[in-house]
C-alpha cells in the first residue's frame, strides 16, 4: 500500500488538489520516505500560492528555482 502525506499551507489564497499526488497547480515537491517495513511513503509538500515560503528564515534562496528566476 502506497502511503502519501500532504502538507498544505494554512489560509492560502486558493485550495490545493490532494486527490492525485503532485497534480496540484502549486507545483508541490515530492519527497520519498523509506519506511521501517521496507515500503516507501511519499511526503507531498505544497507551495503557498502567495509565496510566503520565500520569507522563511531557512529558505534556500541561492538554490530556489523561483528565487533564481527573479
Amino acid at each position: 500500500m502506497t502511503r502519501i502525506l500532504h502538507t498544505i499551507p494554512l489560509n492560502d489564497m486558493f485550495g490545493h488538489d490532494t486527490s492525485n499526488g503532485d497534480n496540484c497547480s502549486c507545483g508541490p515537491e515530492i519527497k520519498p520516505i523509506e519506511r521501517d517495513d521496507g515500503d516507501t511513503a511519499f511526503h507531498v509538500v505544497h507551495k503557498a500560492f502567495d509565496g510566503r515560503e520565500h520569507d522563511e528564515p531557512d529558505h534556500d534562496r541561492e538554490n530556489c528555482p523561483d528565487c533564481m528566476a527573479s
